[in-house]
């Protein structure tokens, strides 16, 4: 796993530009109030199960932009459990996009969090493209807060699975 970083030496952002189009939606004000996309790349031909957890824990009350890039290599196979915590008296907006690679299977795990469910709110906005021969399953737990909107926007190519 490699740690994409905002900076240009190490990462070369406009090869993922074509996935940040405005939608006309409220995740694009993630794109243009993050300091830099955060992600992760997985790479080619291998079987990885990771977590990753999406909090705050600073103390303040605040809108919190965030945009994620997970580009999985091409033959792998990945289990990602996201967990998405709450934070009391703020707004939490995501951007995420997932480039699944020709072969890859990937199965998202997404909980949301019970706490301070009733004094917050959470976008999470996911853009899937699948390349050809992937497979992609997504299973949702969790109540969010009274506020959550979770979209899913696919993106399908020849001979793919999803469910």
């Amino acid at each position: 796993i490699s740690v994409m970083q905002p900076f240009k030496k190490y990462m070369n952002f406009n090869k993922y530009q074509p996935y940040f189009q405005p939608r006309g939606r409220l995740s694009d004000l993630c794109t243009l109030n993050s300091i830099g996309p955060i992600g992760v790349k997985f790479t080619k031909n291998t079987k990885q199960d990771v977590s990753i957890c999406y909090a705050n824990t600073f103390d303040d009350k605040d809108l919190s932009c965030i945009t994620a890039i997970i580009e999985i290599g091409k033959g792998t196979n990945l289990v990602l459990d996201e967990y998405f915590e709450n934070k009391k008296d703020s707004i939490k907006l995501y951007n995420i996009v997932y480039l699944i690679k020709e072969g890859s299977s990937v199965t998202i795990n997404r909980k949301y969090d019970l706490n301070d469910k009733d004094n917050s709110a959470s976008i999470v906005e996911s853009r899937v493209i699948q390349f050809p021969n992937s497979k992609f399953t997504l299973d949702v737990t969790g109540e969010g807060s009274k506020h959550t909107q979770d979209i899913v926007d696919l993106e399908i190519y020849n001979d793919c699975y999803t469910r």
